[in-house]
């Protein structure tokens, strides 16, 4: 009856936290969300959140847990970069930009992945909705190749550059005056060197 409640009060298909339990019985305690999870009723997507198990999980809906689970964040890296089709892979873990410290979080659902920047380059995402006025935080596409740049130091030369797989003709489509400003916006030398790099080498990719 309880799991009914909830079901009512929170709809078929969202992501929820004890807390969202909480706000609907205040006397909702962890132990009772752990005997679902055992019985199958519940699924944990990622460390303190659930949806309940009959809901079709895809992207949208682990990008949205994502940025809730460990505020704030953004979808970005391999991640943002593979949902603009710059790169060909499909990634497998979930990585986002935050301003936390580092963490990941692996359930049977999916694996996460938090990386830290500091809060001045903490810019240029946008809000994806989707349904029923839900929405997660995505990097826009420049921003997610400088914050995979910033975030991997070793990419220095063209070779790394081309390692990186980027699709040539989207990576031409790119706003470019976009990206050479928000590189400067990061306030951080090594990374306008890199962008310097990367747009040399992908002019001959």
């Amino acid at each position: 009856m309880l799991l009914d409640n909830m079901r009512r009060a929170l709809g078929n298909d969202a992501p929820f936290s004890i807390r969202d339990l909480a706000l609907i019985d205040p006397g909702f305690r962890q132990p009772t969300l752990a005997e679902w999870n055992r019985r199958g009723q519940v699924r944990m997507l990622a460390r303190g959140w659930y949806t309940f198990a009959d809901t079709q999980v895809d992207l949208p809906l682990l990008f949205d847990v994502g940025c809730q689970a460990y505020p704030p964040a953004y979808v970005s890296l391999e991640t943002a970069l593979s949902w603009y089709e710059l790169v060909p892979e499909t990634v497998h873990a979930i990585t986002l930009v935050g301003t936390r410290t580092t963490r990941t979080s692996a359930t049977d659902a999916a694996t996460f992945v938090w990386r830290t920047v500091k809060p001045l380059r903490w810019f240029g995402y946008r809000v994806v909705e989707y349904g029923r006025g839900r929405h997660f935080l995505i990097a826009e596409a420049e921003k997610a190749v400088l914050d995979y740049l910033y975030l991997y130091p070793s990419l220095r030369t063209k070779g790394d550059m081309l390692s990186m797989r980027l699709d040539a003709a989207r990576f031409s489509a790119l706003d470019h005056d976009r990206l050479e400003q928000w590189a400067w916006r990061f306030e951080h030398k090594r990374l306008t060197f890199q962008v310097s790099v990367l747009e040399e080498a992908m002019c001959h990719a």
